[in-house]
């Protein structure tokens, strides 16, 4: 790794850590930038993995053990819409068998880990398999699996891909990701707490409930995020008191004591 490379990376460590616990949508895209510099990686996915009630049970989340797939941030552009992504693969999965790396992470749930594609499956099966066939109709030659435990229910997940041809991840490229989960805790923390996966919340928060919570860790009077997410005065405050019910909390500074709890052991 070039001089360069190395000032690219620190840059980067510390625009992360610059950034106000609010401002997760450029956190990730720096974490995934840092990432795929560390491991020489074309693109990157962060999927949020939580196992237990969330929404209606389905047999994806049978297949899956209970755990559900319920955010995905694909560091390419443009950025593949969850929803489709997840149906088109659970059906596949369904109809052939499961993803190998996924059906290892499962196995493995409740710590936070790292593993290559060899650790699941031999090379002369993973040549057969749909998902070889499906990861190089998307210009993915090798992946690296990483996940960041928030305890028994909840799990972020970094996917790290090469393109056709490069070398494959070593167990040294292993223990960079796992370096690098470990570094930043509280990037997966807030990512899963803004999203409600992770204690003190007690329920997933809506998308809508999601956009007020970021503005609630800002400076800005109701009146004004009122103003600039086009709704009245009193239906934000009914998202207010959802938001601090779902919580545990009764103000605004409480909102932000929550962002510096501490962290569930990993």
């Amino acid at each position: 790794m070039s001089n360069t490379d190395i000032e690219e990376l620190n840059s980067l460590t510390a625009r992360i850590h610059s950034l106000p616990a609010s401002d997760t949508e450029n956190m990730l895209m720096l974490y995934q930038r840092y990432v795929c510099g560390l491991l020489g990686a074309t693109n990157s996915y962060w999927v949020a993995a939580y196992r237990g009630k969330f929404g209606r049970e389905t047999w994806r989340t049978k297949m899956m053990e209970d755990w559900k797939i319920v955010d995905a941030v694909y560091s390419g552009n443009p950025n593949p819409s969850t929803d489709e992504v997840s149906k088109e693969y659970f059906v596949k999965a369904f109809e052939t068998g499961m993803d190998p790396q996924a059906a290892h992470a499962i196995r493995n749930a409740g710590k936070t880990r790292v593993h290559r594609l060899k650790d699941t499956i031999a090379l002369e099966d993973w040549e057969k398999h749909w998902m070889h066939e499906r990861l190089l109709s998307e210009n993915v030659g090798e992946r690296l699996v990483g996940a960041y435990c928030l305890g028994p229910k909840a799990e972020s997940y970094l996917l790290v891909d090469r393109n056709p041809g490069e070398p494959e991840f070593t167990e040294e490229d292993a223990q960079i990701l796992l370096d690098a989960l470990l570094k930043f805790p509280r990037v997966h923390y807030w990512l899963m707490l803004e999203r409600g996966l992770v204690p003190p919340a007690k329920k997933s928060f809506s998308p809508r409930q999601r956009e007020v919570l970021k503005h609630l860790m800002g400076p800005k009077p109701e009146k004004q995020i009122a103003d600039e997410l086009g709704l009245s005065k009193g239906a934000l405050h009914n998202y207010v008191i959802d938001i601090y019910k779902n919580l545990g909390v009764g103000s605004r500074y409480e909102v932000m004591q929550c962002w510096l709890a501490a962290i569930p052991e990993s």
